[in-house]
C-alpha cells in the first residue's frame, strides 16, 4: 500500500520527492556530530534494512549499534525515534507490543502511528519531535517509504542500502522498481528538493 500511493503521488508531484539528499552504503558511514552541527537536531530512522535485518528487533551488526549508540549520544536518546510500517503501525501492531520490544532492544522510542509511510506519520512524528520539520533528517532504505515521506514533509533525507536481502519477493520487487525509478529520474537529471542544510 505504501508503494502504491506513492506511485500514485509520483505522476501527480515533482519527481523530486523520491531523491534523497545523501546515500550512504549504512548508518555507520553517517557523520553524526557534522550532521548536527549544520541544523539537524533530531533523528527519524527506519527499521528494516536500516537498523535490523527484515523483521528482527535486534541491531544487525555490532558496528550498527555501535553507530545508533554514537546518535543517540550526539543527539540525546529523546531526539531520537523509529519510524517503522511493520513495527507501532496500528494496521500491523494494534497494540504496540512490537513496539514495546523494539524499545527494549534498541533503546529509542517507536512511533505509534495510523498510516502508512510515505503518507502517513507525520502528525505523530512532529508532536514526538516538537521541532520545525527541516530539523529532523530522516534516514531509511526505501525510495518510495522513507525518502518520499521525508521529502514530503520538509525533512533533509538519507538513503542508506539494504543491510541484507533476506526479504520477502514482492519487497525484492518493489526494491528493484524503485532503484530503476530513482536512476532514471536522476539521469534526467533531478535533485533533491530544497533543504536549508543541503550542501552543508
Amino acid at each position: 500500500a505504501g508503494v502504491v500511493s506513492a506511485v500514485s503521488t509520483l505522476f501527480g508531484k515533482n519527481r523530486s520527492l523520491i531523491v534523497p539528499h545523501t546515500t550512504v552504503a549504512d548508518i555507520t558511514h553517517i557523520n553524526w556530530k557534522a550532521l548536527k552541527s549544520v541544523g539537524i537536531t533530531s533523528i527519524a530512522f527506519d527499521k528494516d534494512n536500516t537498523l535490523t535485518a527484515p523483521y528482527a528487533s535486534h541491531p544487525f551488526s555490532v558496528e550498527i549499534e555501535h553507530s545508533l549508540g554514537e546518535c543517540k549520544k550526539v543527539f540525546g536518546e529523546q531526539h531520537v525515534v523509529v519510524v517503522s510500517n511493520s513495527v507501532g503501525l496500528r494496521q500491523f501492531d494494534p497494540n504496540g507490543y512490537k513496539a514495546d520490544q523494539l524499545e527494549k532492544t534498541l533503546g529509542v522510542a517507536v512511533l505509534r502511528h495510523e498510516a502508512k509511510k510515505p503518507m502517513g506519520g507525520v502528525k505523530e512524528l512532529l508532536n514526538q519531535f516538537r521541532c520545525e520539520p527541516h530539523t529532523i533528517a530522516m534516514i531509511g532504505d526505501r525510495v518510495f517509504t522513507d525518502v518520499m515521506f521525508g521529502n514530503l514533509n520538509g525533512t533533509y533525507t538519507v538513503l542508506t542500502r539494504p543491510l541484507c536481502m533476506r526479504e520477502p519477493v514482492v519487497v525484492r520487487l518493489a526494491r528493484m522498481f524503485e532503484d530503476w525509478w530513482l536512476a532514471r529520474t536522476l539521469a534526467l537529471p533531478v535533485g533533491p528538493p530544497p533543504h536549508p542544510f543541503a550542501g552543508n
